[in-house]
């Protein structure tokens, strides 16, 4: 976090440390795990990664340029060696402690846990994740590794960066600096219009938010702001002030701006970025009350762990959710994110970017040899518990826990309902001049379209074999955002039915006018069944409680309450959200039952 400047003769030099962007790096971390403790209350919270990013890119670049302008060459290897101390020891502390507890735990830690080590110990874990089935907002199927998709695109980073860099500052060489700034920005302009044009294609939201690629354009610009920070310095007055109004839209962004919306992907995302880009250019030669605010000592110490928060409080996070569902997860995972943070700061992170591997090594084997028998002989057996952990955690590493088993078998069923509905589409009705209210509920369904999320996909084959027509559109993740889309959509294609059947809320809670604005969407003349959301989590009360205010003020609606059918069923899932096969029966009954409800023939 020391930042560079040049002299007047041009030479490379390291100010001491800037407290205010170690408080922008603790802001950064601080909104990341808020979002994964409540995206209910921080939906922007994600955004916390690109300020990582736009950091990495300023202080990186403006490093190397320095160093390529001075002396002609970037010293790779030197380079490359800082980051592998920076990153690799404590990446690794977490790496062996996760597969050691999954060995221990067992259950949906140790899904697809050979395939994420793999994939965090090459830093390809963002392409991984890329094509993992469940999605990033659904931090209840998330793997436990999912978090270090960050990390493997920053390391990409760091290994071609330097060399292209280096290209650029060649081929501009004997020109204005602006033309090193305008391929950078544009190099960013693509990344961002890939991630939109992506996002207008129907691309999935996990391949534009883990891909390289498309989610690259936070580096890049943070790139682009150290090669104009000379420019921007200049005009001193006019940075302060676009940095304060940056700083507030950044804010704005990280409280206001969900992961799943298409602003997000459409520039919003890359708009935080450059905010954050001004601040960081403004905090690196500025003073004002904003550096004052972010040089706040709690801010800087977060700061200077943030690595080791990050790499610790997603673990933490997944465990409890496992172990402890009826625990609030933010009271535990907390303290103990921070506390193990703590730990790896003083005990592997400083060492090693002190001293490095060898004398950090030297250092241990002295300590050892110093120790008493009864302090060797301890120290072997728990060295010998963590390996036998660790083996038990790979050797039972699986493809699939029962719960994914389960939703891989709903979205096939999904899947083949959806091919036979496109190759023998639904019969009309008879009597279409007659009210279809007045006559006697479809039994198979035809008349009903099921939007909703995880549960639904969880209870797929039970709804089928309820109402083997209906039409069911779920997947893993949706949230009430996504609601008045999904029905327009459906809506322009002529395959919206006269019954809608809304079943989100797992996911997270909504703004009231979310659900007024999408059921307005499906036009007059249909009828709503609201499935309240069920399981322990904070937010399912408030949601639940929205769907019900809804109901009482339309008559077009009704509740189907699956939150108070709890205690009928005996095999929900062991996140104590998803039915197993007798709970689907009796969400189908309930859907079905609710359903009839609206019909008066007999």
């Amino acid at each position: 976090m020391r930042t560079v400047s040049r002299t007047a003769a041009g030479t490379p030099t390291v100010r001491p440390r800037n407290l205010a962007l170690d408080g922008l790096r603790g802001v950064a971390v601080i909104a990341v795990v808020a979002y994964h403790l409540a995206p209910g209350r921080v939906p922007g919270g994600f955004l916390g990664v690109d300020m990582f990013f736009v950091l990495s890119g300023f202080l990186i670049t403006a490093s190397l340029t320095a160093e390529l302008d001075t002396t002609g060459r970037a010293g790779l290897a030197r380079f490359w060696r800082r980051r592998a101390r920076r990153i690799l020891p404590a990446l690794l502390a977490v790496l062996v402690a996760v597969t050691a507890v999954a060995g221990v735990v067992g259950g949906a830690l140790e899904t697809r846990l050979r395939q994420q080590l793999l994939a965090s110990l090459t830093f390809s874990s963002n392409w991984y994740q890329a094509g993992v089935p469940t999605s990033y907002a659904d931090r209840y199927q998330a793997p436990v590794l999912q978090h270090l998709w960050s990390l493997a695109v920053e390391e990409q980073f760091y290994l071609v960066w330097p060399l292209l860099l280096g290209l650029i500052l060649a081929a501009t060489r004997g020109r204005q600096h602006a033309t090193r700034l305008v391929v950078v920005l544009v190099l960013a302009g693509a990344s961002v219009l890939a991630m939109a044009i992506g996002h207008l294609a129907g691309v999935s939201l996990n391949r534009l938010y883990f891909g390289t690629d498309t989610h690259g354009f936070a580096l890049l610009i943070g790139a682009a702001g150290a090669l104009a920070t000379a420019r921007l310095e200049r005009r001193r007055a006019r940075l302060r002030r676009a940095a304060l109004l940056a700083w507030v839209g950044v804010v704005l962004g990280l409280l206001l701006m969900p992961w799943d919306a298409p602003v997000t992907y459409l520039g919003g995302a890359a708009l935080v970025a450059l905010g954050t880009t001004l601040v960081v250019v403004h905090l690196n030669d500025g003073s004002s009350a904003l550096t004052r605010a972010l040089e706040w000592e709690p801010l800087g110490w977060a700061g200077r762990r943030s690595y080791g928060i990050y790499l610790w409080h997603w673990p933490v996070i997944v465990l409890l959710l496992q172990v402890a569902p009826d625990v609030p997860v933010a009271l535990v995972a907390v303290p103990l994110t921070v506390g193990l943070a703590a730990l790896s700061w003083r005990y592997v992170e400083s060492p090693f970017q002190r001293d490095g591997y060898r004398a950090t090594a030297d250092r241990l084997v002295q300590i050892v040899r110093g120790r008493r028998l009864v302090s060797l002989v301890a120290g072997a057996a728990v060295g010998a518990l963590v390996v036998s952990a660790v083996g038990a955690g790979l050797l039972n590493s699986r493809d699939h826990s029962v719960l994914q088993q389960q939703l891989d078998a709903g979205e096939a069923a999904i899947a083949a309902h959806q091919a036979d509905l496109a190759a023998h589409p639904p019969v009309p009705r008879p009597n279409p001049t007659r009210d279809p209210w007045q006559s006697p509920a479809p039994r198979n369904g035809r008349d009903v379209t099921v939007i909703g999320d995880s549960v639904t996909v969880a209870a797929a084959p039970a709804l089928y074999r309820r109402m083997h027509r209906i039409d069911i559109e779920a997947h893993v993740g949706m949230q009430m955002s996504e609601l008045r889309r999904k029905i327009a959509v459906l809506r322009r294609s002529g395959r919206l039915r006269p019954v809608i059947v809304v079943a989100l809320g797992t996911n997270g809670d909504f703004a009231p006018s979310q659900l007024a604005d999408a059921l307005a969407a499906a036009g007059p003349g249909h009828r709503f069944v609201l499935v309240t959301a069920s399981g322990p989590r904070p937010w399912i009360a408030p949601a639940n409680a929205k769907l019900r205010r809804y109901a009482r003020g339309h008559h077009n609606a009704r509740v189907a309450d699956w939150n108070a059918l709890r205690p009928q069923v005996q095999d929900f899932a062991a996140d104590r959200v998803h039915p197993g096969p007798q709970g689907g029966a009796v969400l189908a009954r309930l859907v079905a039952t609710t359903v009839a409800s609206f019909y008066r023939g007999v």
